[in-house]
């Protein structure tokens, strides 16, 4: 008859409740205003870490843009850097020590070209 693991209530003398609509009435009023008092709590909780959570994706937006633009100055100069550098080691090895070798040996074949 009961489903498993549930079992009859033992059989207690009938004790009447004698509560007065008035008195009903006060309870519920109580517990309506604690219940008030508790979502007002709740509301303001959740309002504090809602602001909190649009400061910190201030924030987190704020370094991303610096760490982008700062990644992004980085590669500018090491590329330029690369630049300067390839650009002078071509340069010295090109006009410079192509001519001292060439003037060095004097059987290379491409000392007249």
């Amino acid at each position: 008859m009961y489903p498993q693991g549930r079992h009859p209530a033992p059989h207690q003398p009938a004790q009447p409740f004698k509560f007065t609509v008035a008195e009903s009435c006060d309870r519920i009023k109580e517990e309506f205003q604690f219940l008030q008092a508790q979502y007002h709590s709740l509301k303001m909780e959740c309002d504090k870490l809602a602001n909190e959570k649009t400061e910190m994706q201030r924030h987190y937006v704020m370094y991303y843009e610096m760490s982008y633009g700062l990644n992004i100055e980085m590669h500018k100069q090491i590329s330029g850097l690369k630049f300067r550098t390839t650009g002078d080691t071509l340069h010295y090895w090109t006009y410079n020590l192509s001519n001292k070798m060439l003037n060095r040996c004097p059987a290379c074949p491409y000392r007249w070209m």
